[in-house]
């Protein structure tokens, strides 16, 4: 089995998908990531996961099941049951995959968020982040480690991750990016329907003068 499909996998399900006893699975809203998702599971396992796809008002999303209950237990015990980043991905040594690891990651549950904020006082500031969604602390915790392996500052937030500053962002888009094509959710009236690494280009080059508009991208 390939270990580095394996974590592609692995990651996908931890983010954005999830385990029960005899499937596992993956939602999304975007082709590009639906697509890569299949891609995957065809490689490793030889199967073509079920897709259903949703809608509720505007917001439509897909989830695709890949039923097995081994691969369920495989992914149960590799991410002890979705807290934490499997050992072998944390242990990888080779930067290069470390980035395609934290790309994944990036892609599913996270995303720019660039936006003109205002103060009581009237002053407005331009913020410029890449946010990366997180609840669980350990998880947090193992990001920001990984991260800091390929010299990329993170600050831990209610949300998750944060990654700000112009060299700290040129460095993640130069060095990590997100998956090309992968789109902003609905959720950003500004920039839904861009790609998130097109948002990204936007945001830095933003540090030369040009302003933000007044709205985030998840």
């Amino acid at each position: 089995m390939n270990k580095v499909l394996l974590g592609y996998f692995s990651l996908m399900i931890l983010t954005d998908g999830g385990i029960a006893r005899d499937e596992v699975y993956f939602v999304t809203t975007d082709k590009v990531l639906a697509k890569l998702f299949t891609k995957l599971s065809k490689a490793l396992w030889g199967k073509t996961p079920i897709r259903i796809r949703y809608r509720r008002g505007r917001y439509s999303w897909m989830k695709l099941r890949v039923k097995d209950s081994k691969i369920a237990k495989m992914l149960a015990k590799l991410t002890r049951n979705k807290s934490c980043i499997p050992e072998f991905i944390t242990n990888e040594k080779d930067p290069k995959i470390l980035a395609e690891y934290l790309k994944i990651i990036a892609s599913t549950d996270g995303g720019v968020a660039f936006y003109q904020s205002k103060r009581n006082d009237g002053y407005v500031r331009t913020e410029r982040h890449v946010i990366i969604g997180c609840k669980n602390e350990l998880i947090k915790k193992q990001m920001r480690e990984l991260f800091s392996r390929l010299g990329i500052n993170t600050r831990t937030v209610k949300e998750g991750l944060r990654i700000s500053g112009r060299d700290n962002l040129k460095k993640f888009r130069d060095e990590i990016g997100f998956v090309p094509g992968c789109l902003v959710t609905a959720k950003s009236t500004k920039w839904k329907g861009y790609m998130k690494n097109q948002v990204l280009d936007i945001m830095i080059t933003s540090y030369s003068g040009s302003t933000a508009p007044r709205d985030s991208v998840p």
